[in-house]
C-alpha cells in the first residue's frame, strides 16, 4: 500500500500533477525505502480501478499502484513511473 503526495500541479488545461508515493500506509510516517512518482499526470492517467472510484484524488488518498519502472534517479533514491492500474483502498 502507498499513501499518495500530490508534489506539484501543472498548469494549464487539462490539470495535471506530479505525483509523490512512498512505500506503507500511515501518511507522512511512511516506511524506509525509495520513493516512487508519476510526473505530468492526471487522475483518469492513473487507471483508477475498485469499487468506489473517485471523481478526483487527494493527498492522502491511499491506493495500491501497479506500473512500470520508466526510469531510476540514483542520487535521489527516485523511481519514475508509468502507471498501468490503480486499486482505491
Amino acid at each position: 500500500m502507498f499513501p499518495l503526495y500530490l508534489v506539484r500541479l501543472w498548469h494549464g488545461p487539462p490539470v495535471h500533477y506530479d505525483f509523490l508515493l512512498r512505500p506503507g500506509g500511515k501518511g507522512p510516517n511512511a516506511t524506509a525505502g525509495p520513493a516512487f512518482k508519476y510526473e505530468d499526470a492526471n487522475a483518469f492517467d492513473l487507471r483508477l480501478t475498485g469499487k468506489k472510484v473517485p471523481a478526483t484524488v487527494s493527498a492522502g488518498d491511499r491506493f495500491r499502484f501497479v506500473a512500470k519502472v520508466a526510469e531510476f534517479n540514483a542520487d535521489q533514491y527516485l523511481f519514475l513511473l508509468d502507471p498501468v492500474s490503480t486499486e482505491v483502498r
